[in-house]
């Protein structure tokens, strides 16, 4: 085949790959429900109630006594730069700029020990995953590029004795599959016919959690969600004038949601200060490459795509991650609240071809509470995520690219309302 020919072939499957696979890692599963878990960074699940519970702590919605409704709005506004040196930038790395996300959920209790929950979260504008899947490009960081996507949670609480309620959710992720055929003139250099076949389909995925009350003022909560990693197996047919169809299959694994463990602790200092906390646990280490394999007519086609386009191994570790903070009532109607925390990035020191690039976060988070009228609360939250300077040189002499580099800032609003119904 000419070389003409490979270079369409693989930016076709790419370009293809990048529209259609899947990408985690949302706001929703990282921070939670609302304008307070944004400001207390996710470290407050075992303080979420309600609505909020549905996702962030099914546990905690045992202890709901009244119907309860939230609808929730976030902007992340991101200032990231991911730069090279060295080289001529023939793969320049596209870095979004902002997001906006929309969440509502409905919790109602159906006995005083047992209640239900629904949630709806949706991007609501913006780019929503990695824009180029081409490794020798230095890439968006690992988790603050991930996508967010449609997500849809029910969920149940139930109270087994005073001190241990437990809790269950059903998370139904969706994403896109798809099949292609293009019609391609090399001498001509134009496509003859373009169709597309896209369609959804959604995995389920659990989430378990638990919650011990001994009293003092003391509350610990447990909770497991399960890994969640699209593989996709896109076939497209290639109609080349001058050679024939050629069938490619574009095979792989989308990015990985790692399995999670959370453990989340709430302390009372008096009637108006919490203390809360969690540290959380992510299996990173289950993320396999994600640059995609292409097949010819059943023939493995790495060969033809050149050395240079398989990229190493991305081996990422397991991470513990750690957020603390408090909330303060300073009055009937008014809650303040703050939060510090420090994510470690999955990602080793890369060095030769690498360029999957990410870095450790300092994050801060604040908000406040203002409760309007007897049935409304209005919460709003905001995080600020600082990424620590990181530079990743080349180990070879004779790369064109000296080193990638990623350093930036991360700021997300969050404002939703909560209303009981009575």
């Amino acid at each position: 085949m000419s070389g003409r020919f490979r270079r369409v072939s693989c930016l076709l499957c790419l370009g293809w790959l990048a529209c259609t696979s899947a990408a985690f890692g949302s706001t929703l599963e990282r921070l939670g429900t609302g304008g307070r878990a944004v400001g207390l960074l996710g470290g407050g699940a075992a303080v979420s109630r309600g609505a909020a519970a549905v996702y962030d702590n099914p546990a905690q919605l045992a202890d709901l006594r009244h119907p309860e409704a939230l609808i929730a709005g976030l902007r992340r506004q991101y200032a990231v730069t991911v730069s090279r040196g060295g080289g001529a930038d023939k793969w320049p790395t596209r870095a979004p700029s902002s997001l906006s996300l929309g969440t509502a959920s409905l919790a109602v209790p159906l006995t005083r020990r047992l209640a239900v929950g629904v949630l709806v979260h949706l991007p609501l504008g913006g780019p929503s995953r990695l824009l180029s899947y081409e490794h020798r490009s230095p890439q968006l960081p690992l988790w603050q590029g991930l996508g967010e996507r449609l997500a849809i949670a029910g969920s149940f609480g139930f109270r087994v004795t005073r001190w241990l309620s437990i809790g269950a959710t059903a998370h139904v992720a969706a994403d896109l599959d798809a099949r292609a055929s293009f019609g391609l003139s090399l001498a001509e250099g134009a496509y003859s016919h373009q169709e597309l076949d896209v369609h959804l389909r959604s995995r389920v995925v659990p989430t378990l959690a638990a919650t011990l009350s001994p009293g003092h003022g003391f509350r610990l909560s447990l909770r497991w969600r399960d890994a969640y990693a699209v593989t996709y197996a896109v076939p497209l047919r290639l109609d080349v004038k001058e050679l024939g169809p050629v069938d490619l299959v574009v095979s792989g694994a989308g990015l990985l949601s790692p399995e999670t463990f959370t453990l989340a602790g709430a302390l009372e200092l008096g009637p108006s200060l919490v203390l809360v906390g969690a540290v959380r646990f992510e299996r990173w280490s289950e993320l396999q490459p994600l640059s995609p394999r292409v097949t010819v007519s059943g023939q493995d086609s790495v060969s033809w795509l050149s050395a240079a386009a398989s990229p190493p191994p991305i081996g990422a570790v397991d991470t513990f991650n750690g957020h603390g903070g408090l909330q303060w009532q300073a009055s009937r109607s008014v809650a303040i609240r703050g939060a510090i925390g420090f994510r470690p990035t999955p990602l080793p020191q890369a060095s030769g071809a690498a360029s999957w690039l990410d870095s450790h976060a300092i994050e801060v988070g604040g908000g406040l509470s203002w409760r309007a009228l007897p049935t409304l609360e209005v919460d709003i939250g905001l995080a600020w995520s600082h990424l620590l300077r990181r530079r990743v040189v080349k180990s070879d002499p004779s790369d064109p690219i000296e080193f990638v580099e990623i350093s930036g800032d991360i700021i997300q609003f969050a404002l939703s309302f909560r209303h009981t119904l009575n």
